[in-house]
């Protein structure tokens, strides 16, 4: 719904940047619990029923946030705004931001993450953060030719690409 708020369960990127390093694609040391991110993720299915009576519209993260945010504009004809310094990030995907600022693109495309995405509006997001660990890092909007703005913490509109895993 227009006006929903735009959430997600837990930090974004941990699984994408750890198959790059498994991959050496990237070079940056971590320790295992970094890995298992990719290895074991932990899908937050205690926050499933919670969602049930309170969000508009969901899915897990499993093709990479943005691809998974266009498929729920896409199925509901509308757009979102993303503010990019409100996506959650562990200290480790700073760590490895800060020396590849690159990285971001994969943080954004980058899948297995199996957290949880959903919009809420405003009043049912409230009560669902009193229950739960979650993230606001957005808004739904009217459709809209851009169907995902990005902005930095400076209100600057952020180049990217979407670029996550395709089924087919």
């Amino acid at each position: 719904q227009i006006g929903d708020l735009i959430a997600v369960s837990g930090n974004i990127g941990d699984a994408a940047l750890a198959l790059r390093i498994l991959q050496k694609q990237l070079s940056f040391q971590v320790n295992d619990k970094f890995l298992d991110n990719y290895y074991l993720p932990n899908p937050q299915l205690n926050l499933i029923d919670g969602l049930a009576s309170y969000a508009n519209s969901g899915m897990d993260i499993s093709d990479g946030l943005l691809a998974d945010l266009q498929h729920i504009l896409d199925s509901s004809d509308k757009s979102a705004v993303i503010e990019l310094d409100k996506i959650p990030l562990s200290a480790t995907t700073r760590a490895i931001l800060a020396k590849y600022p690159a990285e971001i693109n994969n943080i954004l495309n980058g899948g297995d993450d199996y957290k949880l995405l959903f919009t809420a509006n405003a009043a049912n997001m409230a009560k669902l953060q009193q229950k739960h660990a979650i993230y606001v890092i957005g808004k739904i909007e009217a459709a809209s030719s851009d169907k995902i703005k990005i902005f930095d913490a400076d209100h600057n509109l952020v180049k990217f690409t979407i670029a996550g895993f395709e089924h087919f």
